[in-house]
Parts: C-alpha cells; structure tokens; sequence
C-alpha cells in the first residue's frame, strides 16, 4: 500500500476538479483507467477527460468537498458532495441556471500512485430533480 494514496485522491479533487487543471489527469490517471459510473463505462486517460468535460462544462463553478476518505489496501474510498450552478448542456438537458447539491461515493483502486479503476455512485435522482429533468416526489 502507497502512503500517497489519499493523497493522490486529494489531489484530483482539490487540483483538477476544485481548481480546474486537468493537466494533471494524466498524471495521476493510469493509460488503463476504467470508470464505472451511473452513466456507464469510461476507459483511459480520454475518458477520464470526456467525463472531466462533461461535467465542468455543465457546472463551470462546480466544486467537490470531502466528507469522508478511507484507505485501505490497494483502495481508497471516498464520500463527497458535489456543488454547482448548471450552466450548460448536460446529457441534452439545457442549461437551468440550478444549483444542485449532490452526494456520492467513489471506490478508487490504486496502482503506483495511479487510479486504475473508479466505482463511482452518486444520487442520480436527486441531480436529475434539481436540474428539473423528473419531478420531486409528491407526498399526499
């Protein structure tokens, strides 16, 4: 187990997403990254960048905070929350100008202070309500 792991986990919230620099993708995203997330499968360093742009561009102010980050072995597991303001296209859903606030959880393997696969599970619905794509549940 490398002593960097959280590190490196920190560093891709903090400096690439919190801080806009997705210079640094490749160097803490291994060649044969694999994604697994609510959208599907992402593979490699280009779609680690296609989901990095996905999401930037729908939310130019998105910011992730760390709620909790657990290390163990080969992995690291971390609790977010992510916050911004939808200003452009995601997934065909113009821009709303809503703030959302969603939560999730990301399991990251890690391979020579690499990530090598991301398990990421995040409240889709809860997204999809405050960008207004679903109704909110009615209570009667």
């Amino acid at each position: 187990m490398s002593a960097n792991n959280k590190d490196t986990i920190k560093r891709l919230i903090e400096e690439v997403w919190n801080q806009k620099n997705p210079n640094l993708i490749d160097e803490l995203i291994a060649p044969d990254y694999v994604n697994n997330n609510p959208e599907g499968v992402l593979n490699g360093t280009l779609g680690y960048h296609q989901f990095y742009d996905t999401y930037t561009n729908a939310f130019p102010d998105l910011k992730l905070s760390i709620t909790d980050l657990i290390e163990g072995e080969d992995r690291v597991v971390c609790r977010y929350v992510c916050k911004g303001t939808h200003k452009g296209d995601l997934m065909g859903i113009a821009p709303t100008n809503n703030q959302i606030s969603v939560h999730g959880i990301v399991i990251a393997t890690l391979k020579e202070d690499k990530i090598v696969e991301e398990k990421i599970i995040w409240d889709t619905l809860s997204l999809w309500q405050q960008l207004e794509a679903v109704p909110q549940k009615v209570h009667q």
